[in-house]
């Protein structure tokens, strides 16, 4: 009955509703050289730094898609998999996704605890009895966010395996009627006091907010997802933009200096969504035929910024429906 009462039926919606990394994408994070990685050493103090992976970026640069990857990719499972083994664990990987357009449960650190404790007792169901007591005793109820935390923990510290917890989105945690920085910072508090367990590990994603830079920014394992997805989106672009060349695109077009020419890398700054979105519009005006000089010139007419040009896209709709 308890594990039941802290299930909703949203749990994995956000998770399940982000689309999957491209092929040619993302993969550097497996390699030791190009950017940090989630360390997997564990004893002394100084390892157990480590014990937190934080991504930080701009909104749109793609650090949702990255966690999915990370949560999903089988490298990422192995790793976890030989941290825990080498202490003669198994190992657990647990997640939640923020979704501030989502239900309350979805955008809440309430939400975010009932889903991390569902899914350690949903795991290790005989932890019931030692952990929520009352709580096992009195029936389904109302849960508290207070509550919650310490039954967290204790679940965390009793459960027999390694643990990893993934916590996509923390800028988007809300509650109605709540101050959010205040709501943000008592949230870190708490994730870095379960971080400092001997059998958790963590990868936080979030914009790089003052009270994220202040909580995380000085561990040694941060990336920024808008400073190092560069070829990311030159291998996304190189990619749709082939795929959509077949019998329909110039055959003459020079490919090895097109992005070059264009500006395209530079203009997206680092904002992967933006260079989905006109890496579509490029496609429709390469296959009118446009030439390079007069895509520079439609490039340029684009706000580099995320937020503007969504603005510019409600515009031409309304524009459009009015004109039809």
């Amino acid at each position: 009955r308890v594990i039941d009462s802290l299930k909703f039926p949203e749990m994995d919606a956000r998770r399940d509703g982000i689309v999957e990394a491209h092929e040619d994408t993302l993969h550097w994070i497996f390699e030791a050289t190009t950017a940090p990685t989630l360390q997997v050493q564990q004893g002394d103090s100084e390892a157990h730094q480590d014990s937190i992976y934080w991504i930080r970026g701009k909104p749109g640069s793609g650090k949702s898609t990255f966690a999915k990857f990370l949560r999903t990719h089988s490298k990422t499972q192995d790793r976890l998999y030989d941290w825990a083994d080498s202490y003669g664990k198994e190992v657990l990987i647990t997640d939640h996704f923020f979704w501030i357009a989502g239900t309350p449960l979805q955008k809440s650190y309430l939400g975010m605890l009932r889903h991390l404790l569902y899914e350690v007792l949903a795991d290790n169901p005989s932890l019931v009895p030692y952990v929520c007591p009352r709580q096992q005793k009195r029936g389904p109820t109302a849960w508290s966010v207070v509550e919650l935390r310490q039954l967290v923990k204790a679940a965390l510290q009793n459960c027999d395996k390694y643990v990893c917890i993934l916590v996509d989105g923390m800028d988007e945690c809300e509650t109605e009627g709540q101050d959010t920085a205040s709501q943000h910072r008592s949230m870190l508090r708490d994730l870095k006091d379960l971080a400092a367990l001997p059998n958790v590990k963590m990868i936080l994603t979030s914009r790089p907010w003052s009270a994220f830079e202040a909580a995380l920014g000085g561990r040694p394992n941060v990336t920024t997802m808008d400073q190092i997805n560069r070829y990311d989106i030159v291998n996304y672009v190189k990619a749709e933009l082939l795929e959509a060349s077949t019998g329909q695109l110039p055959t003459d077009l020079d490919w090895s200096s097109f992005y070059d020419d264009l500006e395209l890398i530079d203009k997206a700054d680092g904002v992967f969504l933006w260079t989905v979105l006109i890496a579509r519009k490029i496609c429709d005006w390469l296959r009118s035929r446009d030439s390079v000089e007069r895509l520079r010139e439609r490039l340029e007419a684009i706000p580099s910024d995320l937020e503007g040009y969504m603005r510019q896209m409600v515009f031409e709709r309304i524009s459009s429906t009015f004109r039809d």
